[in-house]
């Protein structure tokens, strides 16, 4: 009774925590969806999987490093390895001459010397409202000053994207943030797609065009002249891919990344709009027999239920749930917890990460049938696949609701993705645990 009754009060928190505008959602007009899924069938691709912690540096350097013309960056954040996104006694910030002499994070060395040879750069993110200590700059504001377009997003409450689009040909759409825990310390998934002209890479950079044009510029600093001297006159900063950590208790290896190339069925969807049904439909809308959930969390009700209605209906399904066997922050925590006792309740079993393993495991994707391959930057959460209307006022305006910008690409008729996911789930999904309530929930209130 005990636990059940902090769980209901942890539950009253977040539902006056979400009643109250985030810090972060600076949308100021209705969006009303509009951007239609992009599907292509029997098209020749070349695509590399690719995973955190061991693989995911390497890869987001090689495309950022490809790049000739143009490097376009939509990321929840941009953390400094080092520090220099760190609040300390109410600020942020390091001076220009301590990023240069310290920064290690790869992405944005590369960033600087991609600037410095001409590349145009343009990054939109979210405005957390951090506030940086007197003549002192983060990483962004480095760029910033160096030529980098750093804008604000607006469209929706958040843009929770992980997207990198590079001569507007190629891109890296993935579940890894820009922190050093994301790529070197979680399970991630990403798929590099490389010089593409089949329309998906396009629909991404359509989407982030649009995202980009109603963004707000991000206001410079004010830092004294020698920093940005110190900025415009070091034409070239060192870039050095760290060694992946090795992991004492897990095997936390993920399959090699390997160029795949051929013919292959892909879709693009865009949250918040259509993305829910267009995802229900692939779930619920015909007999499966398999399906493979690997995700960081499940916290949206209508997925929830659809996967105990999913086993009542297939009974001999396999159905296998994945999920992380930690989540930051106890609100959502206690929210997914109530979802997989609802689940394990009706039958459902649920499987959870390795416990003395990965910071997260905070992958996105799913398998269906066992032969097609769904990977999102998104969680199944209500603010990252939202349901109809997809109408979505600003917050003060009534039936506001908390949605985020994201993506979910859709792959068949790909031997070579299908083997690299599905090797990936046997191996972190055997290696997990079966969740119990009563130990997970005495785990969160501790």
């Amino acid at each position: 009774m005990k636990l059940i009754l902090c769980l209901f009060v942890l539950i009253q928190v977040f539902l006056v925590i979400i009643a109250s505008k985030p810090t972060y959602d600076h949308q100021n007009v209705t969006y009303n969806a509009q951007f239609e899924p992009v599907s292509v069938e029997n098209t020749r691709f070349q695509a590399t999987p690719f995973f955190s912690p061991d693989h995911s540096i390497e890869q987001l350097a090689k495309i950022l490093q490809s790049a000739t013309s143009s490097i376009d960056i939509s990321t929840p954040g941009f953390s400094s390895w080092n520090g220099c996104t760190s609040t300390r006694n109410g600020c942020q910030g390091c001076s220009a001459q301590k990023i240069i002499e310290i920064e290690s994070f790869p992405v944005f060395t590369i960033l600087v010397n991609a600037i410095q040879k001409g590349i145009h750069v343009r990054i939109l993110t979210n405005d957390y409202e951090d506030k940086l200590c007197d003549n002192t700059m983060d990483l962004l504001a480095y760029l910033q000053i160096l030529g980098a377009e750093v804008k604000f997003y607006t469209s929706t409450s958040f843009t929770h994207s992980k997207l990198i689009i590079v001569d507007g040909r190629s891109a890296s759409i993935s579940s890894i943030n820009f922190s050093k825990t994301s790529i070197m310390s979680n399970r991630e998934a990403g798929m590099i797609l490389h010089e593409d002209d089949s329309g998906i890479v396009k629909f991404a950079l359509d989407v982030f065009n649009y995202d980009h044009a109603h963004g707000y510029i991000r206001a410079v600093p004010p830092v004294d002249d020698s920093q940005i001297q110190a900025i415009k006159s070091t034409t070239h900063l060192t870039v050095t891919v760290p060694d992946p950590y090795v992991f004492k208790y897990c095997n936390a290896t993920s399959p090699k990344p390997t160029l795949i190339t051929g013919h292959m069925d892909m879709k693009i969807i865009a949250s918040p709009d259509y993305a829910f049904d267009n995802i229900m439909k692939e779930i619920s809308g015909s007999p499966l027999k398999s399906l493979w959930l690997s995700i960081y969390q499940i916290t949206m009700d209508e997925f929830c239920d659809d996967m105990i209605s999913l086993k009542k209906a297939n009974p001999d399904m396999d159905l296998r749930l994945f999920v992380s066997n930690d989540i930051y922050g106890k609100a959502d925590k206690a929210i997914a917890l109530k979802c997989y006792g609802k689940l394990l309740s009706s039958g459902v079993a649920v499987k959870m990460s390795h416990k003395y393993c990965l910071s997260y495991s905070h992958q996105k994707y799913w398998i269906v049938n066992g032969d097609t391959v769904f990977m999102s930057t998104g969680n199944w959460s209500p603010s990252d696949y939202p349901t109809a209307p997809y109408v979505f006022p600003p917050y003060g305006e009534s039936n506001w609701r908390k949605v985020n910008r994201d993506y979910t690409l859709r792959i068949s008729n790909s031997n070579g993705i299908l083997n690299r996911f599905s090797d990936l789930f046997i191996s972190d999904y055997d290696q997990g645990y079966d969740f119990v309530p009563e130990t997970t929930l005495s785990d969160l209130l501790d």
